[in-house]
């Protein structure tokens, strides 16, 4: 049994305001970032949530945000043994246990079916402003320079902030076998701005405990909204080898290039400016009411190990991405960290969240051993225009999957790389604190 601790809390709990859950009596009750300990379960219950968890991976696509259905037994089971991982029980947090056992009797009232999500299928919605966004940031098996070490991070973000947001993150190999401890962040409040704008959990594990190379980055989130209502959902992002147990050995990457957006003005910050004339303080600056909210991404990455990039699957990404259809493309997302709520990058034609506009200006070298992108100019990604804010700080993240392929033998390998300004994300290239202001 995995039994990795970290912190063990004395937990008590906020039974006004509407607030889920209980945080800790020795931290502020503002946040808390920790990592679960398996030894809150017993063997019986920790042998129980791992079978949940590889019924849940069996039902829920990957890299699609979906809401479970608490009517199913298995699913709600995996969340009760999911919250006591991190101390949370219906003791120590009423409310929150409340909400849910409402939830799962409105879904059963409903007749929610056995061994189906509470949502399927993905649905296509033009974005208006800000959204609501659940996102894996970093799931990088273990192919970064340096240390050896897994790494994952999962964010959460609501438009106007939230009373109370909990998110997670695992990592376990793709048998189920876990090779991190859970971590998990809440937020009750924000001294610095809107609660529940920003909220990141991360952990980091050992992959050489098996010699199992695929692995599965896995994250719950729960919001409360404030109106009696809750959000929540599970996603999950797999990166690493193709076979069961390969014979080369992992890629290593280089640390990634980032050239864009970066400062020009030489304030340590990255300025974008939406219809703001003769000031010279703007690193990106975009003229006009009607001009979108443009950012230019360029950059570049390498492979530094025996293997080359896979050209084939890239070529293959892009073009389903350009026919739309569902395709392993990552995410670039535009965070509005005060506020709450985001942006994804979207296709300036159909005004649908779309990586294909990435894809479409991501070139290899000769050799096949760097990835570059180029998103300038008249490419520059373009987000909703619900992201010009009056004044704004936003985190700009991206996680980019690789397809590699070893050299000679050509084993195929997806890994990830995270670019991201969030200091509390584990990631592979920072970028500068971005400001958007709209004039």
């Amino acid at each position: 049994m995995f039994t990795a601790r970290s912190w063990l809390w004395i937990v008590s709990c906020f039974g006004t305001m509407g607030l889920l859950a209980c945080a800790p009596a020795s931290q502020d009750r503002e946040r808390v970032q920790a990592r679960g300990s398996a030894d809150r379960l017993t063997s019986t219950e920790w042998s129980s949530y791992l079978a949940d968890r590889q019924y849940l991976h069996a039902l829920v696509p990957v890299g699609q945000q979906v809401h479970l259905n608490y009517a199913d037994p298995r699913q709600y089971n995996f969340v009760v043994a999911r919250l006591k991982l991190v101390g949370k029980d219906a003791n120590n947090s009423p409310h929150l246990f409340e909400v849910l056992e409402t939830r799962r009797q409105q879904q059963i009232a409903r007749g929610a079916a056995l061994g189906a999500l509470a949502n399927t299928a993905p649905v296509a919605v033009i974005p208006v402003g800000p959204q609501e966004m659940h996102y894996i940031e970093t799931a990088d098996p273990g192919t970064g320079p340096g240390l050896r070490i897994a790494t994952g991070t999962a964010g959460s973000t609501f438009p106007g902030g939230a009373p109370y947001t909990y998110v997670d993150l695992t990592i376990s190999t793709i048998t189920g076998l876990p090779i991190a401890p859970l971590g998990f962040a809440e937020e009750f409040d924000n001294a610095d701005g809107v609660p529940g704008a920003n909220v990141t959990a991360s952990t980091s594990g050992d992959p050489t405990v098996s010699p199992i190379k695929r692995y599965v980055f896995d994250s719950y989130n729960l919001v409360d909204r404030g109106d009696g209502e809750i959000v929540d959902s599970l996603l999950r992002v797999e990166n690493g080898s193709a076979v069961a147990q390969p014979q080369a050995a992992l890629p290593v990457l280089s640390a990634p290039v980032v050239n864009a957006p970066g400062d020009t003005t030489g304030d340590n910050k990255i300025r974008i400016c939406l219809d703001r004339a003769l000031t010279n303080d703007c690193d990106v600056t975009l003229q006009g009411p009607a001009q979108p909210l443009n950012v230019p991404l360029k950059g570049s990455v390498s492979v530094t190990s025996s293997h080359v990039f896979d050209a084939a699957t890239i070529q293959t990404v892009k073009d389903k991405l350009n026919l739309g259809q569902p395709a392993n493309g990552g995410q670039v997302l535009l965070v509005l960290t005060n506020g709450g709520g985001g942006c994804a990058m979207i296709d300036r034609n159909t005004r649908v969240a779309q990586m294909a506009p990435f894809w479409n200006h991501v070139t290899l070298s000769p050799d096949l051993r760097t990835v570059s992108w180029d998103l300038s100019d008249a490419n520059a990604a373009f987000f909703d225009d619900g992201c010009r804010q009056i004044q704004d700080a936003a985190k700009l993240t991206m996680r980019i999957p690789l397809p590699l392929l070893a050299i000679p033998s050509g084993e195929p390998f997806l890994t990830s790389i995270t670019i991201s300004n969030d200091p509390g994300a584990l990631r592979d290239a920072s970028v500068l604190p971005i400001t958007l202001t709209n004039n």
